[in-house]
Formats: structure tokens, C-alpha cells, sequence
């Protein structure tokens, strides 16, 4: 699930750098891998339209939507 998340943030713009946590060298080498997925324009567009429909908070207190 977190490669999934890390390769939809890195697809949407070119200049977006994730920086996700990684206290462990097995999850580094996870987030590293999540480089390698590619999302077809389907799987992005499923991922955008269900992230349109959820309620959440956002860091620092903002709500989303």
C-alpha cells in the first residue's frame, strides 16, 4: 500500500518529491522500490476519483474537502 502511495504522489507532477518516513533500512528499500511502479492512466484516474470522495483531516490541522 505505501508503494502504491508513494508512485501515485511521485506520477502526479514532475517537480513533487515524497519524503516518507523510513526508520528502517527494509522500509527504505520499500519507498525506494515504489520508483519503479508505474501506474497506468486508469489506475490513477480510480485513485483520484476515490480520494475525491473521502472525508479526512490533513496534516496541520486543515480538513480536505
Amino acid at each position: 500500500m505505501g508503494q502504491i502511495s508513494l508512485a501515485w504522489m511521485l506520477c502526479k507532477k514532475p517537480y513533487i518529491v515524497a519524503v516518507p518516513g523510513s526508520g528502517k533500512p527494509e522500509r527504505l528499500r520499500e519507498n525506494f522500490e515504489a520508483g519503479n511502479i508505474i501506474l497506468a492512466p486508469e489506475e490513477i484516474s480510480m485513485i483520484d476519483s476515490k480520494l475525491e470522495t473521502m472525508q479526512f483531516e490533513v496534516f496541520g490541522g486543515h480538513s480536505a474537502k
